[in-house]
């Protein structure tokens, strides 16, 4: 395939959003049918080999913003050098607010709670340990928190995660598999809350060989 074809995303994407399931085709937006939640739009970037991805929640399937919490992805794979760029338009700046990536790091072909997860948190830190549940979102299995691989800030558009790996042992882009679909999970958690508030969202992208 030639080096400058752009990236292709798989033609389904299951979003899901506090048990809500949506369904996306490429390039296209879609109404929920008749479950009340709202449709997700998803780009390619033709500047450069790199996915974008847009996932909205209208209010009555989350509580973490009044009105529409939107979760924008930038995403760009170099060799193992897996650069992401994430936005959250949440409204209230929380250190212990976290966003979670779950990559199939046992290349099974799907998500599940054995696969490693990584937790960046607003302050610019991480949990060394964390474990994906069958909730959706992340549990911290160990005490302490440690630099992260991104730098967060945040306005009032919200927050935004710039996260680059590898960091330590951490090197998701090798797992990541070109000529197939990969799946993700992504988690926002609001912890500025109780019980806290979030939405996730899982789906695939396609690298080209």
């Amino acid at each position: 395939m030639e080096k400058n074809r752009k990236w292709q995303l798989l033609s389904l994407v299951l979003a899901v959003a506090l048990v809500v399931s949506l369904s996306v085709n490429i390039w296209q937006s879609h109404n929920a049918p008749d479950d009340g939640s709202d449709g997700n739009h998803l780009s390619n970037d033709d500047a450069s080999e790199s996915m974008n991805f847009t996932f909205m929640w209208g209010p009555e399937n989350q509580k973490v913003v009044n009105g529409t919490f939107v979760l924008k992805v930038w995403l760009a794979l170099d060799g193992e050098n897996l650069t992401m760029i994430i936005k959250a338009n949440d409204d209230d700046l929380h250190g212990s607010d976290y966003i979670g990536l779950v990559f199939d790091s046992n290349q099974n072909g799907y998500i599940d709670t054995a696969d490693r997860s990584y937790a960046l948190l607003a302050s610019n830190y991480t949990c060394p340990l964390t474990e994906l549940q069958e909730s959706g979102y992340l549990d911290f299995l160990v005490w302490g928190i440690m630099e992260g691989p991104h730098k967060v800030t945040f306005s009032d558009e919200g927050y935004t995660f710039v996260v680059k790996f590898p960091f330590h042992d951490w090197n998701p882009g090798s797992v990541i598999k070109r000529g197939s679909d990969n799946p993700m999970h992504i988690c926002f958690s609001d912890l500025s809350n109780y019980p806290p508030l979030g939405v996730f969202v899982r789906f695939s992208f396609y690298v080209p060989e």
